[in-house]
């Protein structure tokens, strides 16, 4: 068995959703749900009832969740254009302070909180990939289809859960960057102030 190429880093992952803000660049989905489908030759029909509800189930539970994680990543793009607003508002009190630490700080916070908005933004607009079942298609096969409705959820379900893990990473990212953007404005902040 052939082995699949490693992951990208997470930066990597990260900066590719980043770039794919650009009108025109696809993100790309990472192929973390390695299994492969098995083989359903001789399942009995009930068995394939079976499959065929769980994907069911599983493509309606992705599409809830990645509406979730959409909602969320708007949150934290709202959250982090009010932080982005209160750190270039600061600019003059840390250049007032004539501190080199306390513009590099400053400095290290409004990056951060950029790329987490970034991060944000790109979760909340990338296309989605999610597996879903072509009825069409499903009409032109031979009966009976259970077999070739159960393989079908089987790969729809497998996309999907690639697509929920590679977004939940990018979103989880762009909180940490937000989160330590935060917390350098409020040290550069706290510096100028008290040290001032």
């Amino acid at each position: 068995m052939a082995q699949k190429d490693p992951l990208p880093s997470e930066g990597g992952v990260y900066l590719q959703y980043v770039l794919g803000l650009w009108p025109g660049r696809r993100v790309p989905v990472y192929d973390v749900h390695r299994l492969e489908p098995g083989d359903m030759t001789g399942w009995q029909e009930s068995d394939l009832t079976t499959v065929i509800d769980e994907g069911r189930r599983q493509l309606d539970r992705q599409h809830s969740d990645l509406e979730h994680i959409r909602g969320r990543a708007q949150f934290l793009f709202t959250t982090a254009l009010g932080l982005l607003v209160v750190i270039f508002a600061s600019v003059p009190s840390i250049v007032a302070s004539l501190s080199l630490w306390a513009f590099l700080i400053w400095f290290v916070g409004a990056l951060g909180t950029a790329l987490g908005l970034l991060g944000a933004a790109a979760v909340t607009v990338a296309r989605k990939d999610i597996g879903w079942i072509d009825t069409t298609r499903l009409s032109r096969q031979q009966s009976p289809i259970h077999r070739e409705l159960a393989a079908a959820y089987a790969r729809a379900v497998r996309t999907g859960e690639n697509t929920m893990a590679t977004h939940i990473t990018v979103l989880r990212d762009a909180v940490f960057l937000v989160v330590v953007g935060a917390v350098a404005h409020a040290v550069a902040w706290l510096s100028v102030v008290l040290w001032g």
